[in-house]
């Protein structure tokens, strides 16, 4: 197609007014840039000139995306994309980009012409999209294909308001361009077109035979000015329109497809009350139910209860099985509560989190614990993933309306406080809220409060418990355990403290505590030859943490002990997240000479095979093993095994939780190598720890020396 001077100007204002241009030489060096070019980018000319587009890389895009880029335009090829940029100041901006190459009278590529347009208030899905291209006036030949290929709709209005050029894009959403556009139609003949075509989706008030009603009412919602309106097409496409003066008087407007905006907003909409993974309500739509419940109670007197719902290490079908049969489980748990009776609705308002409002008509707190329980029973039971059974289990918290909490708020944190002593308590069960939990939150509340001054001031310290050698019963080592003697609530237990230190992000702290006091007050009990070795207990978590082994080795060398002297526990547990991470610190610890040590063996889950691929020193035997042994004559056996195999592979047994006689003749009936428990000595402060230690010492020492002769 021909085009005369006005048509040319046209599309040469057009791409002045909206795009980013630059030119480059062959190797990507800039020639020159346009305005828009320093303006977006914030550098200037001089600045520009001679470097390449690196200096605008923001590193988002791969090494890759550009070797693709040169492999296209450096064959002759045109290539087109969406680049994001970094700006002098540091900002990043989005840029529509098409790059074409210019050939010399031979045919070889010379240089390149890029056209870009920002596309960075579209990209970040901005109510309102400001599309400015500049034309440059270029080879005239390649601004109708440049314009023609923009993804972007734009269409050129001359003074008397004639329709001069429209692009594909344009002809693509404006239906009333799409034919014979040259044939100087107006403004007004295109959106009467459009709207004859039935292209154009038309507000539900306008009848649909009524043609000039509906072409005004289109009109109008055309604003002037350069504000942009928003238009339906009826193949369910979203467009907006905006539209510009240049200095000439012509009319440029601007056309993008929203369509991926518009259906975002409906998706957000969506998901302001539901949650996409279960299709259950989440928690904003919960929270308005949980209103509506109490509007109704305040109506009608209709009792509730609201339930939280926790999964059990739902982390580890995550882990072993991967995310995707994690959200199977998490739908499979919302369809069954949702289709239990007595549910009047269930959200999920976490990641393995649900709560429920339960109906409580006729029902009172027995029968609401009954029913809850069957609920458990009904919700929790195994779940077929994939062709694999996968059991289930649930701790449940649940808080009555008025009783517990007259508000949302305040029945939602009480429930909670109910599922916090389900999950200390064992887990799998359901609580109810009851003024036992109402005081253990309270302590809670003061554990939490005063734990970080108690870690930092060293008021938790360490006792020791001594462990023997099985049939001379001589002293080889103490056990470090943690001791908290709080100042308001008394003696609080490790079992209490350290599941609270791990919950505030403090255990990395108390455990360096612990081990630092320990350390410095058995030294001289290690370097003197009074004992063996010190046993340190090694959380499962800070086991799993990158730099855990480091850091340990450093504090033995700042407080002068040798890693052979430090004997490590570790939990099975320890292998369940992050198996990979804990085995590369025990790995390193080993190396170092540090003894690694399995606690309480035959209570976890781990199987003889995986054991054996440890870097295991000795094994643990829990004591509820030791005290079934005179109960059980198979079970004993079995460990008489077990010991028999640890100690063939080079490691130590200790049986601990020797209380009786009994247990002591039937451990040491198994060959075991170390004995501990009450019999020996209750975890004791360091100063009867102290006596303890040198006096057995000093027992040893006269015990072995030579007889004196009178």
């Amino acid at each position: 197609m021909l085009f005369d001077d006005s048509h040319m100007l046209a599309y040469k204002l057009t791409l002045d007014e909206f795009a980013i241009v630059a030119r480059t030489d062959r190797a990507g060096r800039i020639l020159e840039v346009n305005d828009r070019f320093c303006e977006i980018s914030k550098y200037e000319r001089a600045e520009l000139i001679g470097q390449t587009h690196r200096l605008l890389n923001s590193g988002f895009h791969p090494k890759s995306f550009f070797i693709d880029m040169w492999k296209t335009i450096s064959a002759g090829t045109t290539w087109r994309g969406v680049i994001r940029n970094r700006a002098k100041d540091g900002s990043f901006y989005w840029v529509l980009t098409t790059i074409v190459p210019e050939t010399d009278a031979a045919g070889r590529v010379s240089g390149y012409t890029a056209i870009r347009v920002d596309i960075t208030a579209q990209r970040n899905a901005e109510d309102s999209l400001v599309l400015e291209t500049r034309n440059r006036r270029n080879a005239e030949e390649l601004l109708l294909d440049i314009i023609e290929a923009m993804p972007i709709g734009v269409g050129a209005y001359d003074q008397g308001d004639r329709l001069l050029l429209c692009n594909a894009a344009y002809r693509d959403m404006v239906p009333g361009a799409r034919d014979n556009w040259g044939d100087g139609r107006t403004f007004n003949d295109v959106i009467r077109k459009s709207v004859a075509s039935g292209a154009l989706a038309l507000p539900s008030k306008i009848p649909p035979d009524d043609l000039e009603k509906a072409v005004r009412a289109t009109l109008k919602r055309y604003k002037t000015g350069g504000q942009a309106s928003t238009h339906e097409l009826t193949d369910g496409r979203w467009f907006q329109a905006q539209g510009r003066k240049t200095a000439k008087g012509v009319s440029v407007e601007v056309v993008t497809d929203i369509s991926a905006i518009k259906q975002a907003e409906s998706t957000i909409r969506e998901q302001i009350k539901y949650d996409p993974v279960t299709e259950i309500y989440n928690r904003i739509g919960f929270d308005s139910e949980i209103e509506t419940a109490i509007s109704d109670y305040a109506k009608t007197g209709t009792a509730f209860a609201l339930g939280l719902i926790d999964i059990d290490h739902f982390k580890r079908v995550n882990d072993r099985m991967g995310h995707a049969a994690g959200d199977a489980v998490l739908r499979g748990v919302a369809r069954r509560l949702k289709g239990l009776p007595g549910i009047r609705c269930a959200a999920r308002v976490g990641g393995d989190e649900f709560a429920v409002l339960i109906d409580m008509s006729g029902k009172d707190i027995g029968g609401l614990c009954k029913s809850a329980e069957r609920g458990a029973a009904a919700c929790f039971r195994p779940l077929s993933i994939n062709g694999s059974m996968i059991d289930l289990s649930g701790s449940i918290g649940i808080a009555v309306f008025p009783d517990d909490g007259s508000d949302g708020e305040t029945l939602t944190r009480a429930a909670d406080m109910a599922l916090l002593a389900a999950k200390r308590l064992g887990r799998s069960r359901v609580q109810l809220v009851n003024e036992e939990i109402k005081t253990q939150h309270t302590r809670y509340g003061i554990i939490l409060d005063t734990l970080p001054a108690a870690i930092e001031n060293r008021q938790i310290t360490p006792a020791f418990q001594p462990v023997v050698t099985a049939h001379t019963h001589m002293l080889k080592g103490m056990e470090v355990l943690a001791r908290w003697e709080h100042p308001e609530i008394g003696a609080v237990s490790p079992t209490e403290f350290i599941p609270i230190a791990q919950e505030a992000g403090l255990l990395s702290a108390l455990d360096q505590m612990m081990m630092e006091s320990a350390c410095e007050l058995a030294g001289d009990w290690l370097t003197s030859g009074m004992i063996k070795f010190l046993s340190l207990n090694a959380s499962p978590t800070e086991l799993a943490t990158r730099g855990y082994a480091t850091n340990l080795l450093a504090t033995l060398r700042r407080v002068g002990i040798r890693p052979e002297q430090i004997s490590m526990e570790i939990l099975e547990s320890a292998f369940i997240d992050d198996v990979p991470a804990v085995v590369r610190n025990l790995d390193r610890l080993h190396e170092a000479g540090v003894m690694i040590v399995l606690d309480d063996f035959g209570t976890g889950f781990s199987n003889l095979q995986a054991v054996m691929g440890l870097p295991l020193s000795g094994i643990k035997f829990d004591r509820s093993i030791i005290q079934r042994l005179d109960e059980e004559g198979m079970l004993s056996a079995t460990i008489n095994s077990m010991v028999q195999l640890f100690q063939s592979f080079g490691m130590y047994t200790v049986a601990e939780g020797i209380e009786t006689d009994a247990h002591l003749e039937m451990a040491e009936k198994m060959n075991v190598s170390c004995l501990q428990g009450y019999m020996f000595g209750e975890a004791l402060s360091f100063a009867y720890a102290d006596l303890f230690v040198r006096s057995n010492h000093a027992f040893r020492m006269s015990v072995s020396a030579p007889a004196q002769v009178a």
